[in-house]
């Protein structure tokens, strides 16, 4: 009998030492050997602290449904314990349950109402159901009970750029990264919101920072690469921008019949060189100012872009064939396009600046007739660019607030406006001498053909900008407050990129009523002879 009872009492001892040695190796940070002791004993032992510890371990390694098993089976022993509430609180969000969640976490707080971790964990279920006040004086909560956790302060900065107070949020990474200098996604949000509010070198050595930390990111050198173009560091830049390949949604999409290799810009006489658009209409728009380069380098180019651009690109160049996506190429060598200034070792000052761009006679002589009989001046409007962009809410300003520019006298304004930002047509209210023609516009040759017969091109950052600044067309710029490459001055006070353009930024987020303020006034002493010395078009 004493026998048996000191093999129970050795048994007893062997789970309680491997209970303990799950808990130390949990702590540890030994999950993969944690949790095999978890398993040898849970089943075994009913203990708080070890479903606890099991359920925890299970969150942490992302197997929800065990997880929610083992701690509800902790909170059915101890309905009270604060750990496993708020990870049952963290893992029903994760799920997307997000009412269950905030109920558990409202009831930690009420049994410890000076819950740091609750405060932050509720802060993040309200921001996730869009309930944004609340959400920040629940993350303000936290911070104040634990002011030196860089979590709680990076999780209020993201609720804040929710709510649209980017300067605040900025503030906020900031205190997030002088507690934790290494905090990824601090550093991260930081240099997006620094880029985002026209702070351009200080998001710069954000994201030197970044790079730094993680040498291998191609999102990371993408966006130095864009933003040592800004400062003008165009070779270390080129370079950066290559990152771009390694980044899925950016990479062109090439179908070649055998294997091209890569051209390095070396002359070659008698071959055919494939080139390929990548990303946007504006970026393909952008860097076709190369093509002429390119093509004095090759007997052939064959250049494959977006279906819409096609009319428009064929026939600007001798020796260039152009093509929609999706086509064989037959080529000897091959090149995105935007990698042509790399290549081509293109600096600020070697940068081509003239006009490169024109639209085809015929669709010119179409338009004209049809624009043809209107009084004064006219000039082309466009309010939005497309939804699908991250930040399109930021920099696409909606009709309402330009609509007053259709009133302006002496002019005839002509809508330019397509895709679904003509929705914004049902909620205002058009003067009878405004012709839109956004729905008559088959591709970019008929945008080409109408921007070539306007006086003036009013937009904000879409495609159109970047037409009209191709063609050399005075242009009017409704600029966001993104510190931005393609819109840096140049010499003369005027765009590097596109000299007839003129940039009037807004001077906060949202704010359109100063930009339609200057251009108004710059259609009121509008002329030809004085468009080069507008004092009110500065760059702001």
């Amino acid at each position: 009998m004493a026998g048996t009872n000191n093999s129970h009492a050795n048994h007893a001892q062997a789970l309680v030492e491997l209970a303990m040695r799950a808990m130390a190796r949990h702590k540890a940070g030994d999950l993969s050997g944690a949790e095999e002791d978890y398993r040898a004993v849970v089943g075994q032992v009913q203990h708080i602290g070890l479903y606890a510890g099991f359920g925890a371990l299970l969150l942490q390694t992302r197997r929800r449904d065990e997880a929610a098993r083992w701690l509800r089976r902790t909170l059915a022993l101890d309905p009270a314990r604060d750990a496993a509430i708020e990870n049952l609180g963290v893992l029903l969000h994760e799920r997307g349950d997000s009412g269950a969640a905030e109920m558990w976490l409202r009831r930690q707080l009420a049994l410890s109402p000076n819950s740091a971790g609750a405060m932050a964990n509720l802060g993040i279920v309200l921001t996730a159901t869009g309930r944004l006040p609340e959400a920040i004086a629940s993350l303000r909560a936290a911070c104040r009970r634990q002011p030196d956790n860089p979590d709680h302060r990076y999780n209020l900065a993201v609720t804040m750029d929710k709510a649209d107070d980017r300067p605040g949020g900025f503030k906020v990474y900031r205190q997030a990264l002088c507690l934790e200098p290494a905090h990824a996604r601090a550093l991260s949000n930081a240099a997006l919101s620094a880029n985002l509010m026209n702070l351009a070198g200080e998001a710069l050595d954000l994201y030197r920072h970044l790079a730094d930390l993680d040498p291998r990111s191609a999102s990371v050198r993408y966006e130095r690469g864009n933003l040592r173009l800004l400062a003008g560091d165009w070779e270390r830049a080129w370079e950066d921008c290559e990152a771009r390949a390694h980044i899925p949604g950016l990479s062109p999409p090439i179908k070649s019949a055998t294997r091209i290799r890569r051209w390095d810009g070396t002359p070659m006489p008698d071959g055919v060189l494939a080139l390929t658009g990548e990303q946007g209409i504006g970026d393909v728009l952008t860097f076709c100012r190369f093509l002429p380069l390119a093509a004095a380098r090759a007997r052939q180019i064959v250049l494959q872009v977006h279906s819409p651009l096609v009319p428009l690109l064929q026939g600007q160049i001798a020796n260039m064939t152009v093509q929609p996506f999706g086509e064989l190429i037959h080529a000897d060598a091959a090149l995105p396009l935007l990698s042509l200034p790399k290549v081509l070792d293109v600096t600020p000052s070697t940068l081509p600046r003239e006009p490169y761009l024109s639209a085809p006679p015929d669709r010119v002589r179409h338009w004209r007739a049809k624009l043809s009989g209107g009084e004064g001046r006219s000039f082309g409007l466009a309010w939005a660019g497309n939804p699908d962009y991250l930040h399109d809410r930021l920099r696409s300003p909606r009709l309402e607030p330009v609509r007053r520019l259709l009133d302006t006298p002496g002019w005839r304004p002509v809508l330019l406006q397509v895709g679904p930002g003509r929705k914004d047509l049902d909620r205002v209210s058009l003067p009878p001498h405004v012709l839109d023609l956004g729905e008559q516009m088959a591709d970019f040759a008929d945008t080409a053909a109408i921007v070539a017969s306007l006086d003036l091109v009013i937009t904000s950052e879409t495609a159109l900008a970047h037409l009209a600044g191709a063609m050399g067309k005075r242009t009017c710029m409704m600029g966001w407050l993104q510190a931005d490459w393609r819109w840096m001055p140049g010499p003369e006070g005027k765009l590097l990129w596109y000299p007839a353009t003129r940039m009037f930024r807004q001077s906060a987020f949202h704010q359109w009523a100063g930009v339609v303020d200057r251009i108004q006034r710059v259609l009121a002493d509008f002329s030809e002879e004085t468009w080069d010395v507008v004092p009110e078009a500065g760059h702001r």
